[in-house]
């Protein structure tokens, strides 16, 4: 089934070994995943990494010595942990996970990346700034800017809740 297994050369003390330890690595892991993906036909065994950061190391690692692999299985101790794809692993700078980050790049900055996994990768071409106005037209409030609508959480000024200018 698998076309390429790697193994950590990292092993000892410092390995994940117990049964909590798996667990909460493989749910740190699921950082680096693609959610829903189906199984592909190459493993990466993470068995021997000390933890989230050495795994990550290790999948960046991956991904630069196998150029011509997309999605790789991630394995902790026999159990898979989900499906990483090169793209679910790169900072917006174009790097892996791997990587010291370049400088002046939002990673360097201490930003955080796609790589774990709090924005989406790219750049979206289907979001747009919401301005929001105060609903007096002689008014010198400030705008409010959101990137998503909650009916919820409209702003307001002094004048009352502010309106969706289009």
């Amino acid at each position: 089934m698998a076309t390429s297994v790697a193994r950590d050369g990292q092993g000892g003390s410092n390995s994940v070994s117990g049964d909590e330890d798996v667990e909460g690595l493989i749910e740190e892991l699921q950082l680096l995943t693609v959610p829903g993906a189906a199984p592909v036909g190459h493993d990466l065994d993470l068995s021997g990494v000390s933890g989230f950061e050495s795994a990550q190391f290790r999948l960046g690692e991956h991904f630069r010595t196998h150029p011509q692999i997309e999605r790789v299985n991630l394995i902790v101790r026999g159990r898979n942990a989900g499906v990483a794809s090169r793209e679910s692993t790169t900072w917006d700078a174009g790097q892996f996970a791997g990587d010291a980050p370049a400088a002046g790049s939002p990673a360097a900055a201490g930003s955080a990346g796609s790589g774990e996994g709090l924005q989406l990768p790219g750049y979206s071409t289907r979001y747009r700034l919401l301005e929001f106005t105060c609903a007096q037209p002689t008014s010198e409030c400030d705008s409010e800017y959101r990137v998503h609508y909650d009916e919820r959480d409209i702003p307001a000024c002094g004048h009352g809740r502010m309106e969706l200018r289009r």
